[in-house]
């Protein structure tokens, strides 16, 4: 596939490289199954995938193709995920139909957190928004790393009453 950029809306422009994408001007490298299933993704332009189709695309050979190959690749997107979450996408699994390209939603947690970052550093929304965006992570994480109370915390469900270690 000689796909060398594509843009269209909602998603961002994504150019892949030899040695992975780059994404709002970040090198991002990735796996050569995870570049192969980003482009097929990102040229469904938002359309789900079938399951079938991307096994095909990761595994071209069916004498290479894994015994499992849905959880292996289950397992490749969730990395793959991983690596998309900070320029706000994500790749979302369609019901029993494929898997599909998107944007994450910017939920009211996210929005109240990136406002508590900005007043706690004395800056704009928007300019705490761009912070955790090149960051890399979300306002909530930040929030905790330089101590301030209010990010989400993990732990049982009741917080500093759960029982000691």
């Amino acid at each position: 596939m000689a796909v060398k950029s594509v843009s269209f809306k909602p998603l961002p422009q994504i150019d892949f490289t030899d040695g992975g994408i780059v994404i709002d001007e970040k090198v991002i490298g990735l796996r050569e199954r995870h570049a192969q299933i980003l482009r097929r993704l990102f040229l469904a332009r938002g359309d789900t995938v079938p399951v079938e189709r991307l096994i095909t695309t990761v595994w071209p050979d069916p004498d290479v193709e894994p015994e499992n190959a849905v959880a292996a690749l289950r397992t490749e997107i969730h990395r793959l995920r991983n690596q998309l979450r900070p320029f706000g996408l994500t790749v979302r699994n369609e019901h029993r139909s494929g898997y599909r390209l998107v944007t994450v939603d910017t939920s009211r947690h996210a929005t109240e957190d990136v406002d508590r970052l900005a007043l706690r550093l004395g800056v704009s929304t928007n300019i705490a928004a761009k912070l955790c965006k090149d960051a890399g992570t979300s306002a909530s994480r930040i929030l905790q790393r330089i101590g301030q109370p209010g990010g989400r915390k993990r732990g049982g469900p009741y917080g500093q009453h759960s029982r000691p270690n």
